[in-house]
């Protein structure tokens, strides 16, 4: 399973169509510092999203500066009409599992070649001005778009969702705190360990 995920889509969408005026420069130099911590591991990051994310809110907040809602309705339309070109362009190269705002899984036909979709990719990027972030999972198991495990090729997990997106790791950005069941659920899901097993 690959997933296809849009950069920081709304901010960039923000930024490529100039969106928030003035500040927009200083804007990007916050989106992209954000964007060398996260390669780079750097917790701050987790910190930088949430206040970059919270800029589109903004928009919508009569009582903010940046106040501006025709502005955040045309990043909603911007960022559907790039998800869904991609999906469409992707479903003639594999089985789509999900599509959510900002991204799409899918398994890739037996046939298919990843230069042919390195290539799509690579196109679709130069069409919407907007980057991709690829990730490869060996199994994606999901109640739905925000709640589900991806096991990467060297067996980590990646865990999203209030269901169970701290069962291994306390985030402290969320509100949400990790539980017994949510450790017990993901060691069944993914190891087939029984419940019993898990606590004892």
């Amino acid at each position: 399973v690959q997933q296809w995920d849009v950069a920081s889509m709304f901010p960039n969408i923000m930024l490529r169509d100039n969106l928030l005026g003035n500040v927009t420069e200083k804007f990007r130099n916050l989106v992209n510092e954000r964007l060398k911590n996260k390669k780079e591991g750097n917790p701050l990051a987790a910190t930088q999203k949430i206040i970059i994310n919270s800029v589109y809110g903004l928009l919508r907040l009569q009582s903010s500066k940046l106040y501006n809602p025709e502005s955040a309705i045309r990043v909603n339309v911007s960022g559907m009409v790039a998800v869904y070109n991609l999906a469409d362009r992707l479903s003639k190269y594999g089985e789509i599992i999900q599509v959510n705002t900002d991204g799409i899984a899918f398994k890739a036909y037996p046939d298919t070649k990843q230069s042919d979709l390195d290539v799509l990719r690579e196109q679709w990027e130069k069409a919407f001005k907007l980057e991709l972030e690829v990730s490869a999972f060996k199994r994606l198991i999901q109640r739905d778009v925000n709640n589900y495990i991806a096991v990467k090729p060297n067996g980590k997990l990646k865990l999203k969702g209030g269901a169970i997106g701290q069962a291994i790791k306390r985030d402290p950005t969320k509100a949400s705190k990790p539980t017994i069941i949510d450790y017990m659920l993901v060691q069944k899901l993914v190891y087939n360990r029984e419940f019993k097993e898990t606590v004892t």
